[in-house]
């Protein structure tokens, strides 16, 4: 007679049910009678745990469940094989494991540190971020945050110094890369000699004229060809100072005469008790804002 399957509390759901709907777990915890030998929660109430609403895996709460609930180890190869695998994640993984007879009885502490485990699982994450076109632009064999700051870093440079040639975003780029080997040999992730680097460096910069040296160079000629520009703008649309009618045209805007005839005059009559209303009308309409006949007619009306 094939012995009675037990029922499990789940401390998720609050639901008896079944062992059967509950993972098998390595730790000694849930060895007695309560559990015999499996997880606290249920297999849905797992489920629910490693993943999130969106339906994508939570690996913290993957390597939480599998370190605390379940005692089984962690290899990344493992987990990265099961996730291409049509099946649940969980499912497969302790599935995948079941069937080796290697990795069959092993508990957490036989597999990957759990700092090793998280550090792999973010490299998992960030290389699933690598795009094509990260790789066309860039080559292969960099990691996503590489590849960030080498486009983080050209976006920078192509603020300041535009480019209209090939050749200049190529030299641009291979700025780029050698400012990352040189942070890489800083924080301790290379072995060249970072003076090498720099010169490499210093080589590029002059190469592409945009060293600080050349860069102050590029801006002074800018500078004097704007004012060449202003110079020619100056000698073709407006009088030069030295032409042979100098009368005719020492008043192109006719200043003189409008000072005269609505300052000076004004002012004079004021000061000496002059009345001298005459407005010269040898003036550009624009700049004469009172009418001749209305300026007789004030000469009149003030002849008591």
């Amino acid at each position: 007679m094939a012995e009675k399957e037990h029922e499990i509390y789940c401390q998720a759901c609050n639901h008896t049910k079944l062992e059967r709907n509950f993972y098998k777990s390595n730790s000694p915890k849930y060895a007695g009678d309560i559990y015999h030998g499996r997880a606290p929660f249920c297999k849905k109430c797992i489920k629910e745990k490693i993943y999130m609403k969106n339906g994508m895996l939570d690996k913290k709460e993957f390597l939480f469940v599998l370190k605390t609930y379940l005692d089984l180890p962690f290899f990344n190869k493992v987990f990265l094989k099961c996730l291409e695998d049509t099946r649940e994640t969980l499912w497969a993984y302790i599935t995948t494991l079941n069937l080796n007879a290697k990795t069959r009885n092993l508990t957490w502490i036989a597999g990957e540190t759990e700092e090793k485990a998280e550090a792999d699982i973010k490299v998992n994450e960030d290389n699933s971020k690598i795009t094509e076109k990260m790789k066309m632009d860039w080559g292969k064999g960099f990691s996503y945050d590489e590849y960030e700051f080498l486009d983080n870093e050209l976006f920078e440079w192509e603020k300041t110094y535009k480019y209209g040639k090939r050749a200049e975003l190529i030299l641009l780029k291979e700025i780029c890369m050698t400012l990352l080997r040189i942070r890489k040999v800083r924080e301790g992730d290379g072995d060249e000699d970072v003076s090498k680097l720099q010169k490499d460096l210093q080589d590029l910069l002059k190469t592409a004229s945009i060293d600080p040296a050349k860069a102050n160079i590029a801006d002074n000629g800018k500078s004097l060809d704007s004012f060449g520009v202003w110079i020619k703008d100056i000698e073709n649309k407006r009088p030069a100072e030295w032409f042979e009618e100098q009368d005719k045209y020492k008043d192109m805007d006719g200043f003189v005469k409008y000072i005269e005839n609505y300052i000076v005059r004004p002012i004079r009559n004021f000061l000496t008790g002059n009345r001298d209303f005459q407005i010269n009308d040898d003036i550009d309409a624009d700049l004469d804002s009172v009418d001749v006949d209305q300026a007789d007619e004030g000469d009149n009306n003030g002849k008591l």
